[in-house]
């Protein structure tokens, strides 16, 4: 455990998250080199909780949208992601993926993650046209937002992909 740099998860919908929770959270804590967590096929509930019951001081990559892309039933509400950013994830974290509900949560996530480097976000289905009617002035909004940021729109998706500088 002490040479495990990277875990990919995924959990059984038949079994009880709270448990496997504390069941993943006694195993990271045996893994001190753990530097990317991945999680896959999981209840979206116990996702947004993560950062409530997860306590690791050494990862610094974090993908809470894998295996979800299409479905994005993952999203972070304003306030998941505020205690998101509450947590020790957010102190560390210097790459996230994670599917958020609000324009504005990208601009919390950007400002308030100090380590952050790289972020992919998504929003919710049937929010991206609430708040960028075209492809254009997305990216003006991103443009104007992020001066310090490089920003890119994958073609013909909703991820947009944030490299910080």
């Amino acid at each position: 455990m002490d040479r495990l740099t990277s875990l990919h998860v995924r959990s059984n919908s038949n079994v009880n998250d709270k448990i496997v929770l504390l069941q993943l959270n006694d195993f990271i804590n045996k893994a001190p080199c753990l530097h990317s967590l991945i999680i896959n096929n999981w209840n979206p509930s116990a996702i947004q909780d993560l950062p409530l019951h997860i306590i690791s001081n050494s990862i610094r990559r974090l993908d809470l949208q894998s295996g979800h892309c299409l479905k994005r039933d993952r999203c972070f509400n304003s306030e998941q992601c505020a205690a998101f950013l509450r947590s020790s994830w957010a102190k560390q974290c210097e790459i996230l993926e994670i599917v958020v509900n609000d324009q504005s949560m990208i601009d919390d996530l950007v400002n308030d993650i100090t380590n952050l480097k790289a972020l992919k976000v998504m929003l919710q289905p049937g929010r991206w046209d609430d708040h960028f009617p075209s492809r254009e002035e997305m990216i003006r909004w991103m443009a104007s937002q992020y001066s310090r940021t490089f920003a890119k729109n994958i073609i013909d998706t909703e991820t947009m992909r944030f490299w910080i500088c």
